[in-house]
């Protein structure tokens, strides 16, 4: 019997508790996409892109992100937004080469999730002096969406 045994009884018990440490840092659906999305900057992720770069189908993906109460394009336009506010900070870009950073073909595309974002067409926020801050601008966007309370907490860098 394994409880005979202490030296079996305690390598058992030990094994167990790594298995459970193990469980318990699994990074969350959400943070892997966030990831994904942040290591690549640049290009626009599909929800198929994403799902075949994390090893799962489209809908196996969708429903996961639904168990954790979110949705791809939340994640999606949230990791832009970021990036967004880090770029705008640097007053040397231009519409063009902002639009170009985040992987967007043509201006037009980016002005309008711009605008979604921030609230302000671009044309005029670029004459501002944003001062922004990243935390605050992303946490702004995912109060806006209904997904925003099951939101990683590790997504923030």
């Amino acid at each position: 019997s394994l409880f005979a045994d202490p030296v079996a009884k305690l390598q058992a018990e030990q094994q167990c508790e790594q298995q459970f440490r193990d469980l318990q840092y699994q990074p969350s659906i959400a943070a892997q996409v966030t990831a994904l999305l942040r290591t690549h900057t640049g290009r626009l992720w599909t929800l198929p892109e994403v799902a075949n770069a994390l090893h799962l189908s489209e809908r196996t993906l969708m429903r996961r992100l639904k168990d954790e109460g979110l949705r791809y394009q939340t994640l999606h336009d949230a990791e832009l937004h970021r990036q967004t506010v880090i770029y705008l900070n640097d007053k040397r870009h231009t519409t063009e080469s902002l639009a170009a950073a985040l992987g967007y073909s043509d201006t037009s595309g980016f002005r309008r999730a711009f605008q979604r974002w921030l609230g302000m067409s671009l044309g005029g926020g670029r004459h501002e002096s944003f001062g922004f801050n990243v935390e605050h601008c992303t946490q702004s966007l995912l109060e806006s969406s209904n997904d925003w309370q099951h939101y990683p907490s590790d997504w923030q860098r």
